[in-house]
């Protein structure tokens, strides 16, 4: 052990002493900082992650669920889909329950998914998706600094760095010198109340129990999926954990409970809380956590100031409600991550155009600013109709339950695995509107359709996770590369061969287009041919940027 002290603090000492400029330092490793981190390493910045905490938690998570399009996002990164898939819970159903004869089944397995490959939310502890990440990040020979805070930034613009000062947990600092610096170190961010910006927080009414238990006795025949129980008493649901028997519950407290100093949440009150919102009897083996939070919702002012970013919980606060925080915070750190990428390359090929990294960078805060609102809005506005306790309100809320879900839980699939998170073009540079888009497969500020091709693959595919990339449909490319991006020529398949949701007719699939598809697989611009999209796209931003994307 002496000797392992000794190793870190000689480690620590060449840091303090090294004049080395990394490109980018990540502060907080939670899945955000941890998807930062990875993309870093995958696309090339030298970058460091920095963790408040001694060590990574094993079990105190919120988080519960991977979508679909953070899975496609994460793709390119090693083996991390395939370790999610393998230790998380997939398909089943949602059983609303609002007696015991009277059930609504919600199926996840006859969604209409349309065309991605990642059917079904991945049921996984936010600790676990850390651990899959991390063994990511340490396989490719990087890793977190534990016990490491920031203590103060310093803007440089002369240099054009940052200087970060971070203190060990025994009390020695180090000022680290960063191109830039990202935080992601949660609701209460360090890094946000030094840049001065104000994150605007609701307080909502509603306090929730969670604890993750296994039930040793109970009434349920199978493990099919989560079961939620609209009691006029408050609202609880049970989401299913990997194991036989392990659940998260997430239950309204009591009226009057606001936190753990006016009860215990001891195996008699969970049991006896779990019988009066379902009427069933059960026996709990608790886990290792259990704990009251007011649902609070909130967004800051901005997602960046200067040469720092931030991402995830840092700039956006969420209700747990259909598991969308966490998904975009992760989504946060894949835009970011690509963009400081694509502004290094711009960099290098002419270090006196600023123009043109400010010209990348600040789409950051424009596409992720405007959408995350939005998506705060809806939650909010989710959460205030499942958990009211009003009467007249929770009867409309039981009646919509009953009648209407089963009508609409087919199509709401994809809006709740945010496959269908769009970019309005005209909050962002790097998309490209214009008045129709008749006869083409996609519009920009989409995500590109996973078409079925000819040769059988799919289109996503075909797309390079680096750089942007031209995909010709039905026509061979006329010139080299624009912007030294990647050039793929393609033949949709038949339109009854097609997934993509919404269907696109055959005379569409069989136009002649040219689509430039970002990094991240949302759709930059769509034309007949290339040279006017690029025409078009010298119209928006400058030489340098274009001829490095």
């Amino acid at each position: 052990l002496i000797k392992q002290q000794k190793e870190i603090t000689n480690i620590r000492e060449s840091k303090m002493t090294s004049s080395e400029c990394i490109d980018v330092l990540i502060i907080g490793s939670g899945p955000v900082g941890l998807t930062a981190a990875v993309e870093a390493a995958r696309l090339g910045l030298s970058s460091r992650i920095i963790e408040r905490k001694a060590e990574r938690s094993t079990h105190d998570s919120r988080a519960l669920v991977v979508h679909a399009r953070v899975m496609e996002l994460l793709e390119p990164v090693g083996s991390v889909t395939e370790k999610i898939l393998d230790r998380s819970v997939q398909g089943g159903k949602m059983r609303i329950c609002f007696s015991n004869d009277d059930v609504v089944d919600v199926s996840f397995d006859e969604g209409n998914w349309g065309d991605t490959e990642y059917p079904s939310p991945c049921f996984l502890p936010q600790y676990e998706t850390e651990r899959i990440l991390e063994e990511e990040l340490n396989a490719g020979g990087r890793s977190v600094e534990y016990g490491m805070s920031l203590e103060a930034l310093e803007q440089d613009d002369e240099a054009g760095v940052m200087r970060s000062t971070i203190r060990s947990s025994d009390g020695s600092e180090e000022t680290v010198e960063s191109k830039y610096v990202v935080g992601c170190d949660g609701a209460r961010s360090k890094t946000r109340q030094l840049l001065g910006i104000e994150l605007h927080r609701s307080q909502s009414e509603f306090y929730f129990i969670v604890a993750d238990v296994k039930l040793t006795v109970s009434p349920f025949k199978d493990d099919d999926g989560p079961r939620a129980f609209p009691h006029a008493s408050g609202v609880g649901l049970f989401l299913q954990l990997p194991g036989k028997g392990n659940y998260r519950l997430l239950f309204q407290t009591p009226e009057g409970v606001t936190d753990k100093s006016g009860v215990d949440l001891d195996k008699e009150f969970i049991e006896n809380l779990l019988h009066e919102r379902t009427g069933l009897d059960f026996e709990v083996e608790l886990g290792a956590w259990q704990t009251i939070f007011r649902i609070t919702h909130g967004i800051a002012d901005s997602f960046s100031r200067g040469r720092v970013f931030l991402a995830g919980d840092a700039c956006h606060v969420h209700s747990p409600v259909g598991g969308q925080g966490m998904n975009y915070g992760m989504q946060d750190a894949h835009n970011l991550m690509w963009k400081l990428a694509w502004a290094k390359r711009a960099g290098s090929r002419d270090p006196s155009s600023t123009e043109s990294v400010k010209f990348i960078l600040d789409t950051y805060n424009d596409e992720r600013h405007s959408v995350g609102a939005a998506l705060i809005q809806g939650v909010g506005l989710a959460t205030q109709v499942m958990a009211t306790r009003n009467w007249f309100l929770q009867m409309c809320r039981n009646f919509v339950m009953r009648n209407a879900i089963p009508l609409v839980s087919k199509d709401a699939v994809r809006k709740l695995s945010q496959l269908e998170l769009n970019y309005d073009p005209s909050c962002t540079q790097i998309l490209l509107d214009k008045d129709s888009w008749t006869n083409f497969v996609c519009k920009p500020g989409q995500r590109l359709p996973n078409l079925r091709l000819e040769d059988g693959s799919l289109l996503h595919s075909h797309v390079d996770r680096v750089h942007h990339t031209w995909i010709y449909l039905n026509k061979e490319a006329l010139n080299s590369a624009l912007g030294g991006a990647k050039v793929v020529c393609v033949v949709p398949a038949d339109a009854k061969d097609q997934t993509s949701i919404p269907s696109i007719p055959q005379s569409t699939l069989k136009q002649c287009q040219v689509v430039l598809v970002r990094p991240d697989l949302w759709v930059a611009g769509v034309s007949p041919d290339a040279q006017s999209l690029w025409e078009r796209l010298m119209n928006h931003g400058d030489e340098n940027s274009l001829e490095t994307m």
